[in-house]
């Protein structure tokens, strides 16, 4: 049974003055313990220095230069020692040149007082503070960093690792990283990242979580994820025997837009086994990263909607060989919106894949785009495209829909048209090599099947002074040719029947510089040839276009 007997026994006066002894008592200790370590610091201050000097080198192959002035104090870290070096030069190990790869205007080390009490100087924190670190990989797979001995074997009673540092923070760090076999450039500026790391015989462990802005990643000149907050949580092991670099799943937030990635490199044999994976992402994020040569066209639009994608690298990677790359993505539901144009896309969705194949290179690269589904102006369009040996593509392809030209022709940059009316119904299959188009031997390769229907076209092509109209018509293709039955044209003031061939003309359509024969027949009541054949009045110059006049029967 519990009694409290503090109303009788203990009044608020006497309890007050018990606090205020405890208070002062206690101020008193830590004064009295400050006052000897500030006491120790002061008569042992040189070999403090010394001692944290040795410990460094112990682990350390290589030359470290920093200037006179050496900062020990218990206040800046306290309850822990601080060692400030200033303006610390780290060279690259085994090098004839003395070449500096991270040069720091202070370097701050911690050590446990008890530790020092007790004769042991192990590190405890490490603070890097502004400067850059250039690391790099040359092309005969050596490296500028390996700064750590091989040969480390003290042991601590704390753990087993040969040594350990709980504490590592970096701030206002400019970071480079050049990969010279595979001509990759890493380039971030570090604002913060905290991390740990831990040496067991030849085994380096580090967990790290980070907050940089990346300058750019280039990647053979071309530069991804250009000016990006980015937020790392990583742990990551290194192998200073067998040089394996193993990442632990990592998350990596761009922006917005969350992104998962684990895997190893084998630094010996250059070669990369990584496995990535997008868990939140949207399509606006997605485009930011990627290079502004590619997204240079689509910049402009604003999108919504969800972007899938995962993928892997797997093989060697040096000059002479290429890894083996296999990616899929999509998105489901998106809509991308032209604001100049006001013309929108929606309910998008598609599923893609893409692989360099079983050679690693151009010649087996495969990019499918599957279940392709769209609306525009409330017009369905579906199908698929496929692309095989980019260095000699062969081309795959079913679209199937209908377009109101002149909405789709706002959101077609360069196109030829001043302006376009109408609605066009289609169901067009292609395949066949883009170079089977280039030669009258190789048309009878390709295989085109499907048909063309137009309602209402009027078209005005910038180049032709007159407007040409189509009421109702049906176009068919067949291999590369397309044949039209009766169509009604209204060219200028000449009313048009054509019935005929069109040979060449999806060469023409993909190929801009191939020539379309015709072999028709034409019905026209009376003839304005000023309407046929004049050239652009508007403009002062002469036509620089070549006419050919067809055979009349």
């Amino acid at each position: 049974e519990f009694t409290c007997f503090t109303n009788k026994y203990l009044t608020l006066p006497t309890l007050l003055k018990i606090l205020k002894k405890i208070l002062i008592y206690s101020f008193i200790a830590l004064a009295s313990i400050i006052g000897l370590a500030s006491a120790l610091l002061y008569f042992y201050r040189d070999d403090i220095i010394y001692m944290a000097s040795m410990q460094v080198n112990k682990y350390l192959n290589t030359k470290v230069d920093v200037a006179k002035k050496i900062d020990v104090s218990i206040f800046e870290k306290f309850p822990e020692l601080s060692i400030g070096f200033h303006d610390v030069k780290c060279y690259e190990p085994n090098t004839i040149k003395p070449t500096v790869f991270a040069s720091l205007d202070e370097v701050l080390i911690t050590f446990n007082l008890f530790d020092i009490w007790d004769g042991t100087y192990q590190i405890d924190k490490l603070y890097l503070k502004k400067g850059y670190i250039h690391l790099r990989t040359d092309f005969d797979g050596s490296h500028n960093y390996m700064i750590l001995k091989k040969d480390t074997t003290v042991s601590t009673k704390q753990n087993n690792t040969d040594f350990s540092i709980s504490f590592i923070q970096l701030n206002e760090i400019e970071f480079m990283y050049t990969y010279r076999p595979s001509n990759h450039l890493y380039q971030a500026h570090i604002k913060e990242t905290d991390a740990s790391l831990a040496v067991t015989n030849n085994l380096v462990s580090i967990q790290l979580a980070s907050d940089m802005l990346t300058n750019e990643i280039l990647l053979n000149e071309n530069s991804f994820i250009q000016n990006k907050n980015v937020k790392i949580s990583s742990a990551l092991t290194f192998n200073t025997e067998s040089e394996i670099f193993t990442i632990s799943p990592t998350s990596i937030q761009i922006n917005t837009a969350d992104y998962t990635i684990k895997g190893f490199y084998d630094v010996k044999k250059s070669f990369v086994d990584i496995s990535f994976n997008a868990n939140k992402n949207n399509i606006s994020s997605f485009t930011s990263i990627l290079p502004s040569s590619i997204t240079q066209s689509v910049k402009e639009y604003q999108s919504i909607g969800n972007v899938h994608f995962n993928g892997s690298i797997k093989g060697h990677t040096n000059q002479e060989q290429n890894p083996a790359i296999l990616i899929h993505f999509g998105f489901d539901n998106a809509s991308f919106f032209h604001p100049k144009y006001k013309q929108e896309i929606k309910n998008a969705f598609l599923k893609g894949t893409y692989s360099n194949g079983s050679n690693h290179d151009l010649t087996s690269s495969s990019l499918n785009l599957l279940d392709i589904k769209a609306e525009i102006d409330g017009k369905n369009i579906e199908g698929y495209f496929l692309l095989n040996n980019f260095d000699d593509p062969f081309i795959d392809t079913h679209l199937k829909g209908s377009l109101v030209l002149n909405n789709i022709l706002k959101i077609i940059p360069n196109h030829i048209f001043e302006q376009a009316s109408g609605e066009i119904d289609f169901d067009v299959e292609f395949k066949g090599k883009t170079r089977d188009l280039k030669t009258k031997q190789g048309y009878e390769h390709i295989q085109t099947t499907g048909d063309l229907t137009f309602h209402n076209v009027k078209t005005k092509i910038t180049a032709y002074p007159h407007a040409i109209a189509i009421d109702e018509a049906n176009c068919i293709f067949t291999k590369n040719d397309v044949s039209i039955d009766n169509m009604h044209l209204l060219v200028g003031k000449n009313k048009v029947v054509l019935t005929g061939i069109f040979r060449n003309i999806i060469g023409k359509m993909l190929l801009p510089n191939q020539s379309v024969y015709i072999q028709a027949d034409l019905e026209m009541g009376n003839i304005f040839l000023e309407d046929i054949l004049m050239s652009d009045t508007r403009s002062n110059k002469s036509s620089n276009q070549d006419f050919i006049m067809p055979a009349l029967k």
